[in-house]
């Protein structure tokens, strides 16, 4: 025992104790196992379990580790002992024996049945000796020599069950076997013992029963009276009656340890499927277990952290102080919780809420301790997130009354400066002015604590520009400046020590060149969120400046007349839209005075019912009524829904009216009543018509040149023929002239008729015969296409008036194609293919002819824009119509530049136009929409690819007259 090598033994496997003891499972093992267990090697004890320590010290506090083996052992048994050591480090398997034992402190000989083998552990031979105490045993055999009587007191009072079997069959059982199984003494004596076990488990127990000549434990099943089965841990002894060889058998009900282990199992399982990171480390915080949560989360192999210390996941941004403070807590055996950063063995940051406890034995000592971790990433982000709109929100509050209370430059200011101390964190802030000979003016400024006296850092500033104010100057954006890299003269430098940083922020209002300073006292995180903030700042700020303008402005406006300024009220009141809101059950409990003069009502409407008074007309001026309740029940998406009505003024003139109705709804979400909404529109209405005429008459005029050119040919040749046709005449009338002369004077001459021949032809009468006809023919053509055009001409300026009719579609579109063709004729062929059997059309045939001219037009200009790039470009330009679903479609297609994807959804917006400035209103396809879309019922679809061409698909319900 006291010899250095046991010593040098003992000291060096200390580690590999330390490391067997990090098996858990193990540990509680043979901790709860009612059984002695000793590990040795070289005679010296490394591991005692709490049952041997107590069977053999009487003190469970004290193990037996360090004592020799043979400490132990009785003295009669040592040579025993002596010689089985000696075999089973030679390797060899020896017998299990009864032997007695010592208790240290008491020398009380202990009777055991000890079994020992040796085990390779850590490349070591080591002997591993299990041993039970059989005192009560022996007790129980020596009373069962003295007294049947004391013996079946005992054996029947024992904790476990007990089974004496002879020559396979029962012969005796005790009570708590009876409780055991339900069979009672009569019901299973002289049984065999076969009845106890399943078939499986019959084989298993035989062969145990064969070999096992010592005490030794063997779980299986046994079968109960009911013939349901449970759990069993068998003792044996073997002892002899005469030469019967008798087995006793003590059986332990280990039902509740089976479903422990079980549970002990699900926990297992349940840890290491943990949606959380979970670490076990031993009392000096090296890692000794991790899930494989923990892996994902860090990035970590388990082999990469055994035995390492968690503090390789430390990033550097959580403060010491929390690592403190959670050491400190779990020592002294307390629970902590806390949020904090780490880092990935890839190197990225992430946040991790990590709760630490203690696990301790059954007298209260630490033993390890667990931590669970939780990837918190994506909390912080909202949580930074909410701080910062709660911030903003705050922020806004805040100026927001700022706004309202001032009344002067200085006023803003301060209140500004106050906002970011106090409510953004801000140390001190300055507000100040830059002129144009770049020097400082200080407005105002705010400092919370007086640590040393404001008047120092506004002499500070306004004797030592800084860097950073001009370049915010410069570059009208925030600026920072962080002390340890200023550049010399800056205003962080050694008279400002108390700071870290100084923030420039610009103020943008007209051309003021006005700045605000804010000095923290800790280095500021520059990042997007507080830029953000700084930048509302900086736009509330600048609004307070317009404010203030205005405000100013306002009241010398107001000094100057009061009353012009109530005059403008007035007047400000009585514009607007008519308002309108009822209750749930109809009755009117609002209406303005734009409301009241629309409709020409009073104020003694209100609290009367809404469908008493109010009403309106549709188009063919029938009196109705409308429904606000109807509207917003179909509304769905809880959109406003509109419609246009008609009312006649006191003057008994036709108004239009758009109106529009939407719900009320209470602080409790609940539907309490209806807004109604009516605005005039018949001036809109108006302008609308009219810029849809100016538009119809700029086409026109457009196509006026072109025009008069087509019209100009035909009447070119007219007037051709028309003088030839008069010298014609002026020939003919000669020609009968000389005819008659020399028929007077040469009547009775021979050669009369030669003379007449040789006038003939002196006159060309024959050439004149023969073109006179066909002069006659082109004038009549010429005179037929001037009219045409004309008829067309009239055609397409002829108006529909207010009222739609059956109109015949390929009409208009053909008459738009004459009139339109100066536009086209020189890029493009246009060519028509129109259903002959096309139904008429209920529409304002003269706003489809604006749109068709529009079409064209927009094609013509389309291809030539594509043969500027190519001028080998054929333009082609398509038009047909035909009938699909009760609705008329006409596709207008052209070859021409296409229309870029990233504008196609603009090209119906008013006043958007991709001509040159001079060369488009923007207004064309605007009109195409409106009266497609809004006056007929239809749809506008288009598909085009550049540089190939452009298809419009106009779809046009067929209408009903009725």
């Amino acid at each position: 025992m006291e010899n250095t090598e046991q010593d040098n033994n003992l000291q060096l496997n200390e580690s590999e104790i330390k490391d067997l003891r990090k098996n858990q499972t193990l540990l509680d093992f043979f901790n709860r196992i009612n059984a002695g267990i000793i590990i040795y090697y070289s005679r010296v004890i490394e591991y005692s379990n709490p049952f041997i320590n107590l069977l053999l010290n009487n003190d469970i506090e004290q193990s037996l580790v360090g004592k020799s083996i043979l400490d132990i052992v009785a003295d009669d048994y040592k040579d025993l002992a002596n010689n089985r050591i000696n075999r089973l480090e030679m390797g060899e398997v020896v017998e299990t024996i009864e032997e007695t034992l010592v208790n240290i402190h008491t020398n009380e000989k202990i009777e055991v049945i000890l079994s020992a083998s040796p085990i390779i552990l850590y490349n070591r031979r080591r002997i591993i000796v299990v041993i039970y105490d059989i005192r009560d045993r022996k007790k129980a055999e020596k009373a069962v020599k003295e007294s049947e009587a004391k013996y079946r007191t005992l054996i029947d009072n024992a904790s476990d069950g007990i089974v004496s079997i002879m020559n396979k069959r029962i012969v005796y059982v005790n009570k708590r076997f009876e409780k055991m199984t339900q069979y009672n003494q009569d019901e299973i004596k002289d049984k065999g013992f076969h009845i106890l076990f399943n078939t499986e488990e019959l084989i298993k127990v035989t062969e145990y029963f064969k070999i096992s000549t010592e005490s030794s434990i063997f779980e299986t099943e046994i079968i109960k009276k009911d013939k349901t089965t449970f759990p069993v841990e068998w003792n044996l002894a073997e002892y002899y009656i005469g030469t019967e060889r008798t087995l006793l058998v003590f059986i332990r009900d280990i039902t509740q340890r089976k479903s422990n282990e079980m549970q002990m199992r699900l926990l297992s399982q349940t840890v290491e499927h943990s949606p959380n990171a979970i670490t076990i480390t031993d009392i000096n915080g090296f890692i000794i277990y991790v899930n494989r949560k923990f892996t994902e989360l860090t990035g970590y192999s388990t082999e990469e952290v055994l035995n390492k210390n968690p503090r390789i996941l430390k990033s550097g941004l959580t403060d010491n102080k929390v690592y403190k403070e959670l050491w400190d807590c779990i020592k002294n055996g307390k629970e902590w919780e806390g949020d904090i950063q780490n880092r990935t063995k890839q190197g990225s940051i992430y946040w991790e809420r990590m709760k630490v406890s203690s696990i301790k034995d059954l007298n209260g000592n630490i033993l390890y301790f667990i931590a669970f971790k939780e990837n918190i990433d994506e909390k912080k982000k909202h949580e930074v997130q909410m701080l910062y709109k709660n911030l903003n929100l705050k922020m806004l509050s805040e100026c927001y009354l700022a706004l309202l209370n001032a009344d002067e430059e200085n006023e803003l200011g301060f209140s500004f400066c106050e906002i970011a101390v106090n409510t953004l964190g801000f140390k001190l802030a300055v507000h100040i002015k830059v002129n144009d000979e770049v020097e400082i003016n200080i407005i105002s400024s705010y400092l919370k604590e007086n640590r040393e006296s404001i008047q120092k850092f506004e002499n500070f500033i306004i004797n030592n520009l800084n860097c950073s104010i001009i370049e915010a100057l410069n570059t009208d954006s925030i600026q920072v400046c962080k002390k340890d890299t200023v550049c010399s003269g800056c205003s962080l430098s050694q008279d400002m020590k108390i700071f870290e940083s100084l923030i420039v922020v610009p103020i943008k209002v007209y051309s003021i060149n006005t700045i605000i300073l804010l000095y923290s006292d800790k280095v500021y995180e520059f990042n997007t969120e507080n830029v953000k903030l700084l930048k509302e700042f900086s736009n509330y700020f600048a609004l307070g400046y317009e404010i203030l303008s205005e405000k100013k402005e306002r009241i010398r406006i107001e000094s100057i007349n009061s009353i012009e300024k109530e005059k403008l009220r007035i007047i400000l009141s009585s514009i607007g839209d008519g308002v309108i809101t009822i209750d749930q059950q109809s009755q009117i409990t609002f209406i303005n005075t734009a409301a009241l003069s629309i409709l020409n009502l009073t104020y003694d409407i209100i609290g009367k019912n809404y469908f008493e008074f109010i009403y309106f007309y549709n188009e063919i001026d029938e009196k109705i009524s409308y429904n606000p309740f109807d509207f917003i029940d179909l509304n769905l998406n809880n959109e406003n829904v509109k419609t246009k009505y008609f009312f006649y003024d006191e003057n008994n003139k036709r108004r239009v009216l758009k109106i529009a109705s939407f719900k009320i709804i209470d602080e409790n979400n609940n539907f309490a009543g209806i807004v109604i909404s009516i605005k005039d529109i018949t001036k809109i209405e108006k302008i609308e018509s009219q810029i849809a005429l100016s538009q119809k008459m700029e086409s026109v005029g457009q196509l006026a040149a072109g025009i008069a050119h087509e019209i100009n040919t035909p009447m070119q040749f007219v007037g051709d023929n028309t003088h030839f046709l008069k010298d014609a005449f002026d020939s003919f009338i000669k020609y009968i002239k000389v005819i008659e002369d020399l028929g007077i004077e040469f009547c009775q001459d021979i050669n009369y008729k030669e003379s007449i021949n040789k006038n003939r032809e002196f006159h060309d009468i024959e050439y004149l015969l023969n073109e006179v006809p066909l002069a006659l023919d082109r004038t009549l053509v010429g005179i037929d296409r001037v009219r045409k055009i004309v008829l067309s001409m009239k055609s397409f300026a002829h108006s529909s008036g207010k009222s739609k009719t059956l109109s015949n579609i390929n009409q208009g579109i053909e008459v738009t194609t004459v009139i339109s063709k100066n536009e086209w004729k020189y890029v493009a062929e246009l060519t028509t293919d129109l259903d002959g059997n096309l139904p008429l059309v209920y529409c304002y045939l003269d706003q489809l002819n604006q749109v068709f001219l529009n079409m064209i037009v927009n094609s013509a200009h389309a291809i030539y824009e594509m043969q500027k790039k190519n001028s080998e470009h054929q333009g082609l330009i398509k038009i047909s119509t035909r009938t699909a679903n009760n609705e008329v479609i006409i596709s207008i297609e052209d070859n021409g530049i296409g229309i870029n994807p990233e504008i196609i959804d603009r090209i119906y917006d008013p006043f958007f136009t991709t001509k040159e400035v001079g060369k488009g209103t923007g207004q064309g396809l605007a009109i195409v929409h409106d009266i497609i879309v809004n006056k007929h019922g239809g749809r506008v679809d288009v598909e085009s690819i550049v540089n190939q061409g452009t298809k419009f698909i106009i779809s046009l319900p067929i209408g009903d007259y009725k």
